[in-house]
């Protein structure tokens, strides 16, 4: 089985955030936006915390950042270990080298997973400039068609047009809102509940109506209150 192995990091779209790089000091700029990125506000706040740090350390290294633990722990200022996998799986951060192939893998699959991430190929294949490594006979991921399914039933129950990929193919933020949930054992029939639960509650009010979207009701601490709230009914019908 691989191992993942970063070596080296990078911001996405640094370009947005460096800023009089060649001043001293150096600095960066943040925009409100930020704040209406579902991506960023999926993050919890040590993590948010972690990728603003990570700006600042970019904008030093000309955005190519060491990811060995004890540096990176010494230059954001923290005492435990920095596990940069949450920030680079939602696409802020890239990463470079980042899987350490197995003996055990065919040479055909190692090569594929030395991909630069930075190449047209990898740019083109993968979620947020990830390399996508695609392995012959691969069976589709249950967890994300039943993810699928859910933001259909959704759509079905809200009239909305939300969708499961993005143009160039890859999961959307619904799908892997959905999918986090579903890893953490809440079940399709709770989701279910939920969405029906908050359509009848909201989708009469045109105030409300608008926060029945993936970000709002998918979002794991907004769900955990939902699925508090169903009552005996729900839970007992299907």
């Amino acid at each position: 089985m691989a191992r993942q192995h970063v070596r080296y990091a990078s911001i996405k779209n640094f370009e947005r955030f460096q800023h009089y790089k060649h001043r001293s000091p150096r600095w960066i700029k943040l925009y409100y936006s930020l704040l209406d990125d579902d991506a960023f506000m999926t993050l919890d706040e040590v993590q948010q915390c972690r990728l603003i740090k990570l700006f600042l350390v970019a904008s030093q290294v000309g955005n190519h950042i060491n990811c060995d633990p004890k540096y990176l722990q010494k230059v954001l200022r923290i005492n435990e270990m920095v596990d940069l996998t949450p920030l680079i799986d939602a696409g802020f951060v890239l990463a470079k080298c980042y899987r350490k192939p197995s003996k055990m893998l065919a040479q055909s699959r190692v090569e594929e997973s030395r991909v630069d991430i930075y190449s047209p190929r990898a740019s083109k294949q993968g979620l947020n400039g990830h390399a996508k490594l695609s392995v012959v006979g691969r069976s589709p991921d249950p967890t994300r068609q039943e993810a699928e399914h859910l933001l259909e039933f959704l759509n079905t129950k809200t009239g909305k047009g939300f969708k499961p990929k993005t143009r160039s193919g890859t999961p959307t933020q619904a799908i892997e809102l959905l999918s986090r949930l579903l890893h953490q054992q809440y079940t399709e029939k709770e989701i279910r509940q939920v969405i029906a639960k908050q359509t009848r509650e909201w989708g009469g009010n045109p105030e409300m109506a608008k926060y029945l979207r993936p970000m709002t009701l998918f979002r794991k601490s907004n769900f955990e209150n939902y699925v508090g709230e169903l009552g005996k009914d729900e839970m007992a019908s299907s």
